[in-house]
């Protein structure tokens, strides 16, 4: 496990069995700053793609729950944000976690972001991690929640 300078490569998301699990930086660019979010997920592809359809949606329904940092930034009216287009928002994976199917059934894995196995567990610590590292739960640009990382929790996304 370590920072995955010069590999950051993600699975294909036809691939049913994710053996690399992906700690993220997703930013918001904008003329005054650059909002930050990090996040973690087991396919990158359908993280982003599950963004990007949530930040479209909340621009047209703003009663939906916004579920990440970043998608909350839209929600509450993201200046850089003009329909579709996304052009504004930099996604960088920052670390890489390998996983084996053998230690998902020993530590009794469950798909999903409620999952509380010691495989999430080792996940959500590099997460958190980069989240302190960063600085990305405080100030006027970081956009996750001091609380996930003292709860220890994952976002229910």
């Amino acid at each position: 496990m370590g920072p995955i300078a010069g590999c950051n490569i993600h699975l294909p998301a036809t691939q049913k069995l994710k053996n690399q699990w992906f700690v993220y930086l997703e930013e918001c660019i904008h003329p005054e700053g650059i909002y930050q979010y990090i996040g973690s997920t087991d396919s990158m592809t359908h993280r982003w793609a599950n963004t990007k359809s949530k930040i479209i949606s909340l621009a047209g329904n703003p009663a939906l729950k916004a579920s990440t940092g970043l998608e909350n930034h839209y929600k509450s009216g993201c200046s850089q944000f003009s329909g579709s287009d996304l052009s504004q928002i930099r996604v960088t994976l920052l670390e890489h976690m390998n996983v084996k199917e053998e230690d998902l059934q020993a530590a009794s894995h469950l798909a999903g972001p409620g999952c509380r196995c010691n495989q999430c567990q080792k996940l959500k610590d590099i997460e958190d991690k980069w989240i302190c590292r960063m600085g990305t739960f405080h100030g006027v640009y970081g956009l996750n929640e001091r609380d996930e990382v003292r709860r220890r929790a994952r976002g229910s996304y």
